[in-house]
C-alpha cells in the first residue's frame, strides 16, 4: 500500500460517500469507490474491495433481516458461485484497466436495457443469471451491485437493502476466499480495508437518518442514475 496522507483522506471521503449511498438504496458502495481507489491505488482492486464492504453488507442485512427475499437470495447464489469461477479466470486474462473497461460497459448496457424494458419479473430464470453476472463482475472488478439492483428495482427499498446486502455479504466472502486462494488477496488489503471500514460505517449511519425521505416512486430513477452514472465512470476509467 503507497497511499500518502492526502491519498489516504480522499479514499476515506469516497468510501464514506459509498457507505451513505448504499445505506440509503441499498447498493452503490463500490460502484462509488472502486473507481476513485482504482485511481489512488490500481492494485487494492479487487482484493481490498472484497474486505471492504462485506461487515457493513452484514450488519445491513441483520438491521432488516425480516424483509430479505430468501428464495431470491438462494436462486441468486446457485448462479453467483459458478459466475465467481467466470470471474477469477477473467481476473488473470485482463488487465487492470481492460477489467474495469469490461464492468464499465457491462454496467451501461444492463442500465439502458433495463430502463426501456418493463419490470423484470423476479424468478428464477431471471435470478440466477443475475447471480451469475453478479459473480462475474463482483469477482473481475468488486463491482457485484448493478445485475441485483437492477433485478429489484420495482421492489419495495425495505426489502431491496437486506436482500442485495446479504447477497453483497456471502458473495464478498466467496469471492475473497477464491481469489485469496489465487493470490489475488493479500495481507495489505486486508490492512487497508480495515483502516477505511470506518468511513464505510459513518456513512452507512448517516445514511439511516435520510433515507426515508427519498420516495417510493422515485427510488428507480435514483438506482437507475447511481447504476449508470458509475457504469460511465468506470468505462471512462478502463479506457483512458
Amino acid at each position: 500500500m503507497h497511499l500518502t496522507g492526502l491519498e489516504l483522506a480522499i479514499a476515506l471521503a469516497v468510501v464514506f460517500a459509498g457507505g451513505f449511498v448504499q445505506g440509503s438504496v441499498g447498493f452503490g458502495l463500490n460502484l462509488v469507490a472502486v473507481p476513485a481507489i482504482a485511481l489512488l491505488e490500481p492494485a487494492a482492486v479487487p482484493g481490498a474491495m472484497f474486505l471492504l464492504g462485506t461487515p457493513m453488507s452484514l450488519l445491513m442485512a441483520w438491521h432488516e433481516r425480516d424483509h430479505i427475499d430468501w428464495p431470491g437470495v438462494r436462486a441468486m447464489t446457485a448462479g453467483r458461485l459458478p459466475g465467481t469461477l467466470v470471474g477469477l479466470w477473467l481476473l488473470h486474462v485482463l488487465t487492470g484497466d481492460r477489467r474495469l473497461l469490461f464492468v464499465g460497459l457491462s454496467v451501461i448496457a444492463a442500465t439502458v436495457v433495463t430502463a426501456l424494458a418493463p419490470e423484470i419479473p423476479r424468478r428464477g430464470r431471471t435470478q440466477i443469471p443475475a447471480g451469475l453476472a453478479t459473480g462475474i463482475t463482483g469477482t473481475v472488478a468488486g463491482i457485484d451491485g448493478p445485475p441485483l439492483a437492477l433485478l429489484y428495482q420495482h421492489a419495495p427499498a425495505w426489502v431491496v437493502r437486506p436482500t442485495l446486502a446479504t447477497m453483497f455479504a456471502m458473495g464478498g466472502i466467496v469471492s475473497a476466499s477464491v481469489a485469496a486462494t489465487s493470490g489475488d488477496v493479500r495481507g495489505w488489503h486486508l490492512l487497508l480495508s480495515a483502516v477505511l471500514f470506518p468511513g464505510i460505517l459513518a456513512g452507512n449511519i448517516v445514511a439511516r437518518r435520510f433515507r426515508h425521505r427519498i420516495p417510493t416512486a422515485w427510488f428507480r430513477i435514483v438506482v437507475l442514475i447511481v447504476v449508470g452514472t458509475a457504469g460511465v465512470v468506470t468505462t471512462l476509467r478502463g479506457a483512458l
